[in-house]
């Protein structure tokens, strides 16, 4: 058995939005569960398997500001 830390993130509202998808939202910010050991999407949700907490922490961190500073005015939103 292995240690791992599981990150599952859920986009609220996104049934009718211009991105209803999160792989839509990862392209559009430029961020990918790249250090993921596993993961996938299923329409709005990711669920992503990181061999460590700070490898997860880094990258909820990371998309999280990436979703704060893209400039979604000019994406039509």
């Amino acid at each position: 058995m292995h240690d791992c830390t599981v990150v599952m993130i859920d986009m609220v509202g996104s049934s009718g939005s211009k991105l209803p998808r999160i792989d839509d939202l990862l392209t559009a910010v430029g961020s990918t569960p790249s250090d993921a050991t596993y993961h996938n999407t299923w329409g709005d949700a990711l669920l992503a398997v990181f061999p460590s907490a700070q490898a997860a922490l880094s990258f909820a961190l990371d998309l999280r500001f990436r979703v704060f500073v893209h400039d979604w005015r000019a994406a039509g939103f």
